[in-house]
């Protein structure tokens, strides 16, 4: 992930929320069903329109501005309906990037030989 240093401390942060939101909704696949669920969609819009949803979630929460909002409302369709989401995996991903960044946790010991992450 590449985050670009010209932008403010907050922008980079909603930026992270949003590469954070695609793993946790399991956009990229996961490595076990127990850490998160694997939902590698094809659909862009769909895993946009979540990953970007997290990141609104988590910054609002967090008083941070950002302009998701703007970024969601061009992925409503013609008649202004949202894509076929996942509430469910909204959600969970935004409870997780909120309880990685309110608190550490320490580093993953289970390491996972057959697949590249």
């Amino acid at each position: 992930m590449i985050i670009n240093r010209n932008h403010t401390r907050e922008e980079k942060f909603a930026t992270l929320a949003h590469e954070l939101g695609h793993l946790y909704c399991g956009h990229l696949g996961s490595p076990s069903d127990n850490w998160w669920p694997d939902r590698n969609l094809k659909s862009k819009e769909v895993s946009e329109f979540e990953a970007e949803s997290v990141a609104w979630l988590v910054c609002e929460r967090m008083g941070i501005k950002n302009p998701s909002a703007q970024y969601l409302s061009g992925y409503l369709d013609k008649d202004n309906k949202i894509p076929d989401v996942s509430l469910e995996a909204v959600l969970r991903a935004a409870g997780m990037v909120e309880a990685r960044t309110l608190r550490k946790f320490p580093l993953r010991k289970e390491i996972i030989q057959d697949k590249k992450y």
